[in-house]
């Protein structure tokens, strides 16, 4: 029997319900283990600095993963950004070269972890900066400061010519000019880096 209830697109559904901008957080964490991994962060990089997390390639498994991923060698000249300490928290095989390629570089995630340990390895850091995987989402769940580095054709909820997003208030979008061309995106968040930490 045909349904006679007059309906809404989903897409308008947040319209009717005011959730956009969303209010975060709307992620909890136990404040005591992102204090653990604050200390592990200290002890493991340089006594004050800031601490910046890095997550640079999306899951291998999705179609979109080429596009959404950045090249290890690509990533090379953000991690030599002087007065900062970055923290690996890219997870799989890929994970494993920061830290083998780049001295100093802080290795938080060499296992595959359950989503609020992965969420309190983000809340211990100064800020994530990541290209569009669950890390960016799991940071605007938290009402963190994220760094978000979106792929030319970018998914609907990053919008399109505008550095920010209704969906993730504490997120700043960094996008690509040019189709696999991460250049321009990193040397502007190389130059806001530097600002970020002075």
């Amino acid at each position: 029997m045909p349904n006679s209830t007059p309906g809404s697109p989903l897409l308008s559904l947040p319209r009717y319900f005011a959730t956009v901008p969303a209010a975060t957080p709307y992620l909890g964490i136990d404040p005591l283990r992102t204090a653990a991994l604050r200390r592990r962060y200290e002890a493991a990089g340089r006594a004050g600095l800031r601490k910046i997390g890095v997550v640079f390639q999306a899951n291998p498994e999705s179609g979109s993963a080429t596009d959404r991923s950045l090249p290890i060698g690509d990533l090379a000249p953000l991690l030599r950004t002087p007065g900062v300490d970055f923290v690996n928290l890219q997870g799989g095989a890929a994970g494993r070269r920061p830290a083998a390629e780049h001295a100093g570089i802080i290795d938080a995630i060499a296992e595959e972890v359950p989503l609020d340990e992965f969420a309190a390895a983000v809340a211990a850091t100064d800020l994530l900066v990541t290209v569009d995987t669950m890390a960016a989402h799991c940071a605007g769940a938290l009402g963190h400061p994220v760094w978000l580095i979106i792929r030319f054709s970018p998914h609907w909820c990053w919008g399109i010519g505008r550095d920010h997003t209704p969906w993730c208030p504490t997120a700043r979008l960094f996008r690509q000019a040019v189709r696999r061309d991460w250049s321009a995106p990193l040397a502007i968040i190389a130059d806001e880096l530097n600002r970020f930490i002075n």
